[in-house]
């Protein structure tokens, strides 16, 4: 039985035992980028563009991870702890009383927001 690799970039998000599978995985992601699947004498690639998770207050959010860290989210570190704040709209996403955050915690705790944000768990619906 073959098994198929798929990437996003140069991440591999998983093996799967047919090409529709992994396709199917893909295209119900909302990641997008550079997706390439590869197996025995198989290769094929294609581009998924982002989607945009849109808020009731009218801020759109990117489901593509690098943009929204980028354009949507602003870590601040005060006296009072460290703050997750959207840059879009001033929504704090976390608070934690912890002012010394390492990098690794910020972007797992980044990610979490953003899992979060893309499961519309903060409200919203996605937009193509």
């Amino acid at each position: 039985m073959s098994m198929y690799r798929l990437y996003l970039g140069f991440q591999k998000l998983g093996e799967f035992d047919s090409i529709s599978e992994a396709k199917r995985f893909a295209a119900s992601s909302l990641q997008s980028g550079m997706f390439s699947l590869t197996g025995e004498n198989y290769h094929d690639g294609w581009f998924k563009a982002a989607s945009w998770v849109v808020m009731p207050s009218g801020a759109e959010y990117s489901t593509n991870y690098s943009i929204f860290v980028q354009n949507g989210l602003l870590v601040s570190h005060g006296r009072t702890g460290t703050k997750f704040i959207s840059r879009l709209d001033g929504t704090v996403f976390l608070s934690t009383p912890e002012r010394e955050l390492t990098d690794t915690v910020i972007s797992n705790l980044s990610r979490l927001i953003h899992a979060n944000l893309c499961n519309l768990r903060y409200g919203g619906k996605i937009v193509d």
